[in-house]
């Protein structure tokens, strides 16, 4: 039914800035994976961004194959429709992507007081991030409200940042054994993630938190700065010291099958075997670990609690925390280098 053609985005930005307008046109948002339906002259006709492979998935009501299928008898059955909106999705990309758009004048501070007003309307106050999902972790906006919060002394714009942040750093999106974010959330808690780990995102999330401890002071910010960077020094450089570009959601599992999150998640089990009586009951608290699981049977490790409470429901001090969580992240990070790895990305942009 299709000729499928994927395009590397990072290798032709020009290509994706074409359809990404699409995207954005049909969905409101933007990202990637990205996936349009054209026609055979290249006009878009659908756009969206992840779909699942199957209907009821990642509580998608319709699967990417069932898509193929629909899409592909209404572009036999209904022609007239398919080129109404190719033509219209056209329009808004030749509009968008015109150089002589806005010319006639310089933008205001107004421009700045409208974004801000955009994030207040669409902010997540229990979560954090824009409301909905999935949700990225946008580190732009974020920079932008620190400096608003600068500029105009707007508490609230300070008060978007930091939770999102400190949200983002406990959820699931985080790899807290390995330091790193991964590329999206699929909820809007910023539990379940889309495995794959992307050193631009990173590589500006790094400087987001940096910025964030600035403002604060909170050793939070500063740890999880610290944590992204060991990351990239660990797994993403290459022996000339350059950066490699992303690695795959998926991995090999005991049975050799290939599955999405694999290397990241865990068992009640493993947490036993690995370590101490002492130490598995304090990760089991800290990582929120349970014997069903709560990605399949395995576990993806989330902090439900702040440190200080936590400290307090197991009887530690709140040093005493810290240093236990630091050997036990040590200790899974060694178990877990053992495992087949994600497939990386070895491309390297400069």
């Amino acid at each position: 039914n299709y000729i499928a053609i994927k395009v590397d985005r990072e290798e032709r930005p020009d290509v994706d800035a074409i359809y990404m307008a699409a995207v954005q046109a049909m969905s409101g948002t933007g990202g990637w994976p990205m996936t349009v339906w054209l026609t055979p002259d290249g006009k878009p006709f659908y756009a969206g961004t992840y779909f699942p492979p199957r209907d009821g998935e990642r509580g998608s009501r319709f699967g990417f194959l069932t898509m193929l299928n629909t899409l592909k008898t209404i572009y036999d059955t209904q022609p007239d429709k398919v080129a109404a909106q190719s033509a219209e999705l056209v329009n808004i990309i030749a509009d968008s992507l015109s150089p002589t758009r806005g010319r006639d004048a310089l933008p205001s501070a107004q421009v700045l007081h409208q974004a801000f007003a955009y994030y207040e309307t669409r902010f997540d106050a229990t979560h954090g991030g824009l409301s909905g999902a999935p949700k990225f972790p946008s580190s732009l906006p974020i920079r932008f409200l620190l400096r608003y919060h600068r500029r105009t002394a707007n508490t609230l714009a300070l008060q978007m940042a930091t939770l999102t942040l400190e949200k983002m750093a406990a959820g699931g999106m985080y790899d807290h054994v390995g330091g790193g974010f991964h590329r999206y959330s699929t909820d809007e808690t910023w539990f379940v993630p889309h495995f794959e780990k992307m050193l631009y995102d990173n590589a500006l999330l790094a400087m987001a938190y940096l910025e964030a401890y600035q403002v604060t002071g909170n050793n939070d910010f500063l740890r999880t700065t610290q944590e992204i960077l060991r990351y990239v020094e660990r797994d993403m450089t290459s022996p000339a010291g350059a950066f490699y570009s992303a690695t795959d959601a998926d991995s090999v599992t005991a049975q050799g099958q290939r599955e999405e999150g694999h290397f990241f998640t865990w068992s009640v089990a493993q947490f036993d075997q690995l370590l101490s009586a002492d130490a598995a009951r304090v990760a089991k608290a800290y990582f929120s670990i349970s014997e069903p699981g709560n990605f399949g049977s395995r576990n993806i490790l989330t902090r439900r609690q702040a440190r200080a409470v936590l400290a307090d429901r197991l009887g530690l001090s709140a040093d005493k925390l810290a240093t236990a969580v630091d050997e036990i992240t040590d200790t899974l990070y060694h178990a877990r280098s053992q495992r087949p790895r994600p497939s990386r990305d070895e491309k390297i942009l400069t």
